[in-house]
């Protein structure tokens, strides 16, 4: 946190677009549907400039720039599929299936290390592909004005697939530092619960609220049709 103690500063800048597909199906049977989707993710060109901040980093000097270079960010391409059971008309029970290839993140790493610390470096970021299963369960009670109350509740696992640092647990070696800076994280599970109110046949309000070892995250919206 002290600037004085930086080996190196990235300065990350971009302004670019793209373009990406994405398709799905949907397939009623009778209490049962069926759905899945694919979604491609884009991918987006950003300078990235490495600059020394003391001076044992091969031929870079200090305050001096060891690298600029175009970096690619791939967005995670996601599948999902899953299923919704009516088994009584008020009672809706739904499982899901996830699959988000986090390895699209990485690319060639830009460190400004010297070349042989720098491939350490490259070869020891590792990510792995998030695979999450989602449950959930709805309750709607509809009254004779028209009127609905919904109750809404949920859980769902997510795997670990923070970028972390391949390294010896008790050395930190190949590179000490970057084991620090890139630990593994933790698999966490996720639950949820809401609400949702149809006041009047244009108008609609919900709210939910999710918890995980984490976060704590509240939400709410509000749909008026005209």
């Amino acid at each position: 946190k002290d600037p004085a103690q930086l080996d190196l500063m990235s300065t990350q800048k971009g302004d670019d677009h793209a373009f990406a597909w994405n398709g799905g199906f949907r397939w009623s049977l009778g209490s049962l549907v069926l759905a899945g989707a694919y979604r491609r993710g884009p991918s987006f060109d950003y300078t990235n400039t490495v600059t020394a901040k003391i001076a044992h980093l091969g031929e870079c000097r200090p305050e001096e720039d060891c690298s600029t270079e175009i970096v690619r960010f791939k967005v995670p391409d996601t599948f999902a599929a899953g299923l919704a059971y009516r088994p009584i008309p008020p009672l809706t029970l739904s499982f899901q299936y996830d699959f988000v290839q986090f390895t699209d993140l990485l690319g060639p790493q830009i460190s400004g290390l010297p070349p042989s610390a720098g491939r350490t470096v490259d070869e020891g970021l590792k990510v792995d592909d998030a695979h999450r299963f989602r449950f959930g369960v709805e309750y709607l009670k509809v009254f004779s004005g028209g009127q609905a109350l919904s109750l809404r509740g949920g859980v769902w696992h997510d795997n670990d697939h923070r970028v972390y640092f391949d390294h010896d647990s008790d050395t930190g070696l190949p590179y000490p530092q970057y084991a620090m800076l890139f630990p593994r994280g933790e698999a966490q599970t996720h639950g949820s619960g809401g609400v949702g109110l149809v006041l009047q046949p244009h108008f609609q309000v919900d709210g939910g609220f999710g918890v995980s070892g984490l976060y704590q995250t509240p939400s709410g919206s509000a749909i008026w049709e005209f």
